[in-house]
């Protein structure tokens, strides 16, 4: 007998293109959210936290 999984809790932290508007990077996160929960389904809470990108150098 399958031992029952215990639930998951992840929390992720992801840098996003500085191109993408809050709309995208939240239909991107739901999308990510659906996919994680399609091959694990004992991941019960799935946080995302965007990171900051690191300083650029700027053309002089």
């Amino acid at each position: 007998m399958e031992r029952p999984s215990a639930p998951i809790v992840a929390a992720l932290n992801l840098e996003f293109g500085d191109d993408l508007r809050t709309p995208q990077i939240e239909r991107s996160v739901r999308s990510l959210e659906r996919r994680v929960r399609e091959k694990r389904a004992e991941v019960v809470v799935l946080l995302v936290k965007p990171k900051t990108a690191p300083d650029r150098p700027t053309a002089a």
